[in-house]
């Protein structure tokens, strides 16, 4: 008789993730989502059984709507997938197939509280997923629903589940004085930056060493597939923060980005990792993005005239 391997399908809507281990929480779990009404806005019945959660870097667990901060409303409810992997045999995620590559959260500016759901499915077995691969780069993960996703493949309910709570941070960037300095107001949501070799993600302040962000970044964010981006990053303490004297440097400029693919954008400005003299203390690295209002553009870019007459997404 043939062996039939169980798999199961992890989702995390709007979520960060590190480990996941099932645990047994009955009550629990299944008040926690109620109160928080999660059954009415995106899934029915509720997860009986908690799903544990916990980042091992920061040493932050998930715990049934917890706070937690992204550092680290009166309009239809949307889900927007952070990260789906299916067929994951047994409890080993590191051997599923992820659809949706892992993108961590951003609320946006004046946006409140956000809920980030983790839920967990016991697939009927191994399943041929037809939706589309997302990238890290790819942002358009939007319309999204683990309801009718559910329903497609015959998965039933989930078997575990839980969520955290975050809002939009804006303290990095008051406290760097960047709203002083380069912009008059703060973004209205973080842009998610990281470089692959080695693995570095930009944090909001985080200090990095030049050596390790020579070449280019991956950058993320959601975005109108019919719209035109620019992305804009430069150092404004040049020659130092502490001259009266010191004005901005771009070391990237991309311009007329369709939707979110970078790749085919023009580039006015190649990109040239940070490369701070001797005895200037800390330099800030400012990653921008701006929606342009059409297809064009003007190489002599001043960033805080241009969010002036610009709308500023990220």
């Amino acid at each position: 008789m043939e062996e039939v391997t169980t798999m199961k399908t992890v989702f995390c809507m709007l979520a960060f993730t590190a480990c996941l281990v099932s645990s047994d929480n009955v009550g629990e779990v299944e008040k926690a989502f109620t109160a928080n009404e999660i059954d009415k806005d995106m899934i029915k019945p509720v997860p009986q059984k908690k799903l544990e959660v916990f980042y091992p870097k920061t040493k932050q667990i998930v715990n049934l709507g917890n706070e937690l901060t992204p550092k680290m409303s009166e309009i239809p409810h949307k889900e927007w997938q952070h990260w789906l992997v299916v067929n994951i045999p047994g409890s080993d995620l590191s051997k599923g197939e992820v659809l949706n590559e892992y993108v961590g959260s951003g609320p946006p500016k004046d946006s409140g509280l956000h809920r980030y759901v983790f839920v967990l499915f016991k697939q009927p077995g191994k399943i041929t997923f037809t939706e589309p691969k997302h990238s890290k780069t790819d942002g358009n993960r939007g319309n999204f629903s683990v309801k009718r996703f559910a329903e497609k493949y015959n998965m039933g309910n989930a078997i575990a589940g839980n969520f955290f709570q975050a809002k939009f941070d804006d303290s990095a960037f008051i406290d760097n004085q960047l709203d002083q300095d380069i912009i008059k107001a703060v973004p209205k949501n973080k842009l998610e930056v990281f470089y692959e070799k080695p693995k570095l993600i930009v944090n909001l302040g985080n200090e990095l060493a030049p050596k390790n962000v020579i070449d280019a970044p991956q950058v993320i964010y959601e975005s109108d597939p019919q719209a035109f981006y620019t992305l804009s990053m430069v150092d404004p303490d040049v020659p130092s923060r502490s001259s009266l004297n010191r004005t901005e440097w771009s070391h990237w400029l991309v311009v007329n980005i369709p939707g979110s693919d970078l790749s085919k954008g023009e580039v006015l400005d190649e990109y040239i990792g940070p490369m701070p003299l001797k005895d200037t203390g800390l330099h800030r690295y400012v990653f921008l993005l701006f929606k342009q209002p059409e297809k064009s553009y003007s190489k002599n870019l001043n960033t805080r005239k241009q969010m002036e007459k610009e709308e500023i997404f990220l």
